[in-house]
C-alpha cells in the first residue's frame, strides 16, 4: 500500500471479488487451510458488516470514474475508530479503552490501527477451533502490557482481571459485582508468580492448568468474537455436519461446545451435562443405560446437534423419564464414535493394545497405560478421565446386578481405542476394561508448584480416592462462601 492516496469505499463485495478473496487466501499455505469455502464466503461478509460504517478499502485513489481494481486482501482491513464503535451486549468497546487495547493488540499485528482480515479469521479460528497451545498463546497475548513484551508480571494480571470483571459486572446488572469477580479469580495470582517477578511463555504454560481461575477470564473472547462463529455456523452448516457431534475434540472442548459452568474445563458441554444429569438422578445405575444405539432416540439429539443448542438447557425442559435418560445416555455414545479422531491416538491405542497381548502383570500394564497418558494432549487427558470416572460407577453397578450386560465396555472400546482391524475384539474389551477399573490411575489433579502437571492421583494419606469433579465443585463451594462471609461483614461494618 505505501503511500499510495487512499479511498474508502462502502459498497459491499462483489461475488468476483469474494472468490478473488478466497482464491488468494488459500495461498497463505496452513493458515488458508482453516476455513472451507462456505466459511470464507461468510467470513468476509462478517467482516464486512461488523461495522457501522463500512470496512475500509484501501487502494489508489482513481483519477476518473472507472471500474475499480478487484480488492485484495492486503486492502481489506477494518480501522481501529470504527472496532471502537461496536457493541458487545449493549456495551460498546468504547466504555472498556483497556480491554479493547488488549483485543486490538492481538489482531494489529503491525502496529498500523488497522486489521486486515486474515488477522481476524485467524483469532475466530483459535477462538472457536484452536488446541490448547493456541489458546494459551492467546491468554499470554492479552496479559502482556505491551505487544513487544516477553513477558508478563503481576500487575499486568491483576489489572487484565479488573477490566474483565467491569465488563462481566455490568453485564450480569448486580448479580456480581467487580469485587465479587476479583475474589473469585485473583486468589491463586500470588501463587501463580510464586516470588517470581515476571513469566515468560515457557513458565505460564507450565502453570496454565493449576491456575484456570485466572486463564479462564480469557473466555471473554468467546463471548465477543465466538457470536460471529454461531453465526457462521448456522449460514453454513449442511446436513453433513453438526454443532456437537462429528467434530474435532479441540472444537467441542475448547471452543463453541465447552462446558460453560466452569466447572469440567476442557470438557465438552454434552459430555459434562450428560455425566452430570445421569448421575444425579441415579441413571448410571440402570441395566439399560448405552444398551440403545445411537441412532434409536433422536428428538432431544436434534435440538442440540443440529440447532446448536446447550444439553444443560434442553433438559431443564425435559420430563425426567426413562426415555429421557436413556436418550441422555446415547449422547455420550455417539459424542465418542463421532470424534473425528478417538479419544487415544491411533499411535496410543497401538502402544496400549501391543502391551494388552504382552505377558506382564496387570500392574505392569496398568503403569505402562498411565504413560501413555500422560503424553496425550490435555484436552484429551481431561475428558478420557471424566469418561473413565463415570464408566467405573457403571461398572461397580453392573456387577452388583444379576444378568447385567456389559456390552457397553465393547462399544467404548470401539470408539476410544481405534485400530485398522490388527487387533481381536477380546483385546480391545479387555484394555479397556482394564482402564475403566483403574480410572482413579488417570486422573487430573492440580499438584503443588513445581510438580508435573499430568501425573496420576495418588492416594492420599488417609487411602481415599477423591473424586475430581467433587473437588472442584468443592473449591467452588469455598470460594461462594468466603465471598458471603465478606458481605456479611461489610454489612456489619
Amino acid at each position: 500500500m505505501g503511500n499510495n492516496p487512499t479511498t474508502s469505499v462502502h459498497q459491499t463485495l462483489t461475488d468476483q471479488e469474494v472468490e478473488s478473496l478466497i482464491t488468494e487466501y488459500r495461498r497463505l499455505g496452513d493458515r488458508g487451510r482453516n476455513w472451507d469455502d462456505a466459511e470464507l464466503k461468510y467470513l468476509l461478509q462478517i467482516f464486512w458488516s461488523i461495522s457501522r460504517d463500512g470496512i475500509l478499502v484501501r487502494y489508489p485513489a482513481l483519477k476518473k470514474e472507472r471500474k475499480r481494481p478487484l480488492v485484495n486482501l492486503e486492502q481489506l482491513e477494518l480501522s481501529k475508530g470504527a472496532a471502537l464503535g461496536i457493541e458487545v451486549y449493549n456495551q460498546p468497546f468504547s466504555n472498556y479503552p483497556g480491554l479493547f487495547s488488549r483485543f486490538w493488540n492481538v489482531v494489529d499485528r503491525g502496529q498500523t490501527d488497522f486489521c486486515t482480515f486474515v488477522a481476524f479469521s485467524e483469532l475466530l479460528f483459535v477462538v472457536a477451533r484452536g488446541d490448547w497451545e493456541e489458546k494459551l498463546r492467546h491468554v499470554f497475548s492479552l496479559l502482556k502490557r505491551a505487544p513487544g513484551d516477553e513477558v508478563i508480571r503481576k500487575e499486568n494480571v491483576e489489572f487484565f482481571v479488573d477490566e474483565v470483571g467491569e465488563f462481566f459486572s455490568n453485564i450480569a446488572r448486580g448479580l456480581i459485582t467487580v469485587q465479587d469477580f476479583r475474589l473469585l479469580k485473583c486468589s491463586s495470582i500470588g501463587t501463580m508468580f510464586d516470588r517470581r517477578v515476571t513469566l515468560n511463555y515457557e513458565n505460564f504454560k507450565s502453570i496454565a492448568l493449576r491456575h484456570q481461575d485466572v486463564v479462564s477470564c480469557a473466555l471473554i473472547t468467546d463471548m465477543i468474537f465466538g457470536r460471529y462463529y454461531r453465526k457462521l455456523l448456522k449460514a453454513t452448516i449442511k446436513d453433513a455436519k453438526s454443532f456437537i457431534f462429528g467434530r474435532s475434540l479441540a472444537e467441542g472442548a475448547l471452543g463453541n461446545g465447552r462446558d460453560i459452568t466452569g466447572k469440567n474445563p476442557f470438557i465438552p458441554e454434552v459430555l459434562a451435562t450428560a455425566f452430570h444429569y445421569l448421575q444425579e438422578n441415579g441413571v448410571h445405575c440402570h441395566p439399560e443405560l448405552f444398551n440403545d444405539p445411537v441412532n434409536a432416540r433422536t428428538a432431544l439429539k436434534k435440538e442440540v446437534d443440529k440447532e446448536g443448542k446447550y444439553l444443560f438447557k434442553m433438559l431443564q425442559y425435559q420430563d425426567k423419564t426413562l426415555e429421557t435418560f436413556l436418550e441422555v445416555g446415547t449422547f455420550i455414545k455417539l459424542y465418542f464414535q463421532r470424534l473425528p479422531e478417538a479419544l487415544f491416538t491411533e499411535a496410543s491405542a497401538t502402544t496400549i493394545l501391543d502391551k494388552e497381548q504382552e505377558n506382564i502383570t496387570l500392574e505392569q500394564k496398568i503403569d505402562a497405560y498411565v504413560l501413555i497418558f500422560r503424553e496425550l494432549p490435555h484436552v484429551n487427558q481431561f475428558v478420557i478421565s471424566a469418561l473413565l470416572q463415570f464408566l467405573h460407577r457403571v461398572l461397580e453397578q453392573r456387577e452388583q446386578q444379576e444378568n447385567a450386560s456389559f456390552d457397553f465396555l465393547r462399544s467404548f472400546a470401539k470408539s476410544t481405542l481405534r485400530q485398522q482391524n490388527r487387533y481381536s475384539d477380546q483385546v480391545q474389551v479387555s484394555a479397556f476394561t482394564n482402564l475403566v477399573r483403574h480410572a482413579q490411575r488417570f486422573t487430573i489433579v492440580e499438584n503443588r508448584i513445581g510438580e508435573n502437571l499430568g501425573t496420576p492421583r495418588v492416594q492420599r494419606a488417609n487411602s481415599q480416592r477423591i473424586d475430581p469433579l467433587q473437588e472442584l465443585e468443592a473449591q467452588i463451594a469455598q470460594v461462594q462462601e468466603e465471598i458471603a462471609e465478606l458481605k456479611r461483614r461489610l454489612n456489619r461494618d
